[in-house]
Parts: structure tokens; C-alpha cells; sequence
């Protein structure tokens, strides 16, 4: 074989090769999760697990409101704690999927948090004295802490359990007590949600030994909550009063809380309720005229519809309502969260949106390639003996 031919091979496959990663970053979809046979149709998608495969949450079986795990389009119920009335709810997952947490019925309260591995759904108890209630909102990557909320008396408090022990998250100090912890770093070393603080109900974070809260936007009453974190606990997504609204979504990094505004069309209101890995992707919820809409934002598109992210990237969401984002998958591609069906029913939904220079970036590749080729061809032709 010639240069010249092993050239335009090599040419071909790059062109081919580059072609195929732009079209296959370019594939988003969007899809509901179905629901558990037997009762009414209703599910509602709560946490997706890093790789964007599995998806839990909460539907409606013949026994009543059921925890599911969800994975390649196959739902499963996960039952409950025995001993109460029937009833569960999933709420967190861990990288692999393999782990889930949530709050079930149970023989000792209404709801007790669960942890739930190998087809098993242990209680994880709660903290005493006073009534025995507890929750479960964010788990691990590795799945072996879980952090919620637990009843002490007449409050809630944000609580943590990890290898059999439990106990309560440290609290702001100077203000009416109570709280919850909403989420937890990847690697397990930070806690974030709500606590009464000297200012009022606010946002915390809170690593080994301390905790601290993260104030508010300006403007307005003053109240911050913490929902979700980064990988690494150094980006914080929540709500916060602000001089525009009740509720503003924020995201929050090295001490500065930031307001990321609302989506156009209805009242101002907004709530953060996940974030990638890295932090620099969020998605929530806000309202519009249509009530409530998923959100995507990046910092350099603001806020967005989903569903106008969705179809930019060529996805036909025709008469889905998505109206509330609340999980993301490590690359911030992956988005499950509440939805409206074309049917008018409520259904979990799981959404794919590619990166927004991806294609672009293919093309710019095959345009470059192109170039080197006919730049290739000219030299050739300059150094061709006449």
C-alpha cells in the first residue's frame, strides 16, 4: 500500500471514528419509569445513581405507596419494613445503585429510614427520647453512611448513621432548634441541609467537628436550605429568600452564595435539588405559567427549561410536563425528577442530555481532519516532480 493510501485510510478512520462520537453524544432522549402494577398509576423518579442507570424512587402497587429501584426499564417494589401499615419511599442511591435509602412504615413509627442492599430492608432505628420517626434524604457514594432526619422530642434534627451507629448532626447555634440533614458528599465527608440558626431557619455544611451555616442572598426575609452537594462537598445547591422571591434557587462555593434567578413566565420561584460531581451543573424546579418546571443550569446558559434543553438536542417532548428535576447522575447528563405524562398521569421521568459543545466539537474535528487533508495534498502537489 502507498503513503498515499495508507494516509486516506488513516484520514477515513479519524473521520469515521469522530463522526460516530459526535452522533452518539448527540443522542438525548427522554422516557418515563412506568409504575408499580396493581394500584393507581403514579410514580415519582427521587435520585438516579452516578452512572445514570439506576433510578429510585416511589410508586403505587396493589399494597399502597411502594420504594422502587428502577434499572435498564425494569421496575422493582422494594416492600417495606414489616410490622406497620404498608407504605415506602426511596430517596437516595449510591454510586453503584446497589445501595438505596428512604423511610418506610414499620412496627416502631410511620416512618422509620431504611437502608436497603441485597434484596434486604433494615430500620435504621431513630434517636431518643421522644417519638420515634426518622428519615432518610442522602446517602454515600460507597452506601454505608446515610443522613436524614430523626424526631427528639417536639423538632426533627439531621442525623447521620454509619455502620450501625447513629447520632445527630452538629446544629447552628443561637436559634430555635431543629433541622434536617437533606444530603451527603460523595466521599462522605460533608453534610448539608437546614438548621435554626441566631438569624433564623438557614443552609448548613457541616464536616468532622464542625458545622457551619451558609447565610442567605440579600434582600427579603431572611431563610436558606441546603438540598444537594458536590462530590467533594465544595458546591452547595439549595433555595434561599432573596429581594426577588420567597424561594431562589442558589448554588453556593468558597463562602459566596449565588441567586440563579427563575425561569420566565410566572411567579418568581425557584428551588436547586441537584448537582453533578463537579458542581457546575444544577437542576431543580421553578414556576412558570404551566405550574412548576424542571430546570438545567450551567454557567454558561443560565437557567433553563429542560424540556427546551431537551429539544435543542432533537428530543420531541410533546405533551410531557416536566416539572421537577430532582436527580443527577456524576457527569450532570443524566436528570430524573417528577413529570405529568401525555396520559395526564404523574410518572417519573429520566432524561439524557448530551454535552452542548459535543457535536459541535465532532464537527469542528471532521472540519480540521478535512483541512490537513487538502493542506496534505497541496504540498504533495508543490514537491510533485513536472
Amino acid at each position: 500500500m502507498t503513503i498515499r493510501a495508507l494516509h486516506r485510510v488513516a484520514i477515513g478512520i479519524a473521520l469515521g471514528a469522530t463522526l460516530f462520537i459526535a452522533r452518539a453524544a448527540s443522542a438525548a432522549w427522554l422516557r418515563g419509569v412506568g409504575d408499580l402494577d396493581g394500584g393507581r398509576f403514579f410514580s415519582s423518579a427521587n435520585a438516579v445513581s452516578a452512572n445514570g442507570r439506576v433510578v429510585v424512587g416511589a410508586s403505587t402497587s396493589s399494597d399502597g405507596d411502594e420504594a422502587f429501584r428502577w434499572i435498564d426499564g425494569v421496575m422493582t417494589g422494594l416492600r417495606d419494613l414489616d410490622g406497620g401499615g404498608f407504605g415506602s419511599q426511596a430517596n437516595a442511591v449510591s454510586s453503584d445503585g446497589a445501595v438505596v435509602a428512604g423511610f418506610s412504615a414499620s412496627a416502631n413509627a410511620y416512618h422509620e429510614a431504611f437502608r436497603w442492599s441485597d434484596g434486604v430492608m433494615h430500620g435504621l432505628g431513630d434517636l431518643a427520647p421522644g417519638p420515634f420517626q426518622s428519615e432518610a434524604w442522602g446517602i454515600s457514594a460507597d452506601g454505608v453512611t446515610v443522613v436524614g432526619q430523626c424526631a427528639v422530642a417536639t423538632a426533627y434534627f439531621g442525623c447521620f448513621w454509619r455502620d450501625g451507629f447513629m447520632d445527630g448532626i452538629m446544629e447552628l447555634a443561637g436559634g430555635e432548634v431543629g433541622g434536617s440533614a437533606n444530603a451527603i458528599s460523595a466521599d462522605g465527608t460533608m453534610v448539608v441541609g437546614t438548621s435554626g440558626s441566631a438569624l433564623g431557619i438557614e443552609a448548613f455544611r457541616s464536616g468532622v467537628g464542625s458545622t457551619a451555616g451558609l447565610g442567605d442572598l440579600d434582600g427579603g426575609a431572611f431563610g436558606s436550605a441546603a438540598r444537594a452537594v458536590s462530590s467533594d462537598g465544595s458546591v452547595v445547591v439549595g433555595n434561599s429568600a432573596s429581594s426577588n422571591a420567597a424561594s431562589e434557587a442558589f448554588r453556593w462555593q468558597n463562602g459566596v452564595m449565588v441567586g440563579l434567578g427563575d425561569l420566565a413566565g410566572g411567579a418568581f420561584a425557584s428551588s436547586a435539588l441537584a448537582v453533578s460531581a463537579d458542581g457546575s451543573v444544577v437542576a431543580g424546579t421553578s414556576v412558570t405559567a404551566r405550574g412548576g418546571e424542571a430546570f438545567y443550569w450551567r454557567a454558561d446558559t443560565g437557567m433553563e427549561r429542560l424540556a427546551d434543553v431537551l429539544e435543542a438536542a432533537s428530543v420531541d417532548t410533546g405533551d410531557w410536563v416536566l416539572s421537577m428535576a430532582r436527580g443527577i447522575s456524576s457527569d450532570g447528563l443524566t436528570i430524573v425528577g417528577e413529570a405529568i405524562d401525555p396520559l395526564g398521569r404523574p410518572q417519573g421521568f429520566i432524561a439524557y442530555v448530551p454535552e452542548p459543545d459535543a457535536f459541535a466539537a465532532g464537527v469542528a474535528t471532521l472540519v480540521a481532519l478535512a483541512t490537513v487533508g487538502r493542506r496534505d495534498r497541496r504540498a504533495r502537489q508543490s514537491f510533485a516532480p513536472r
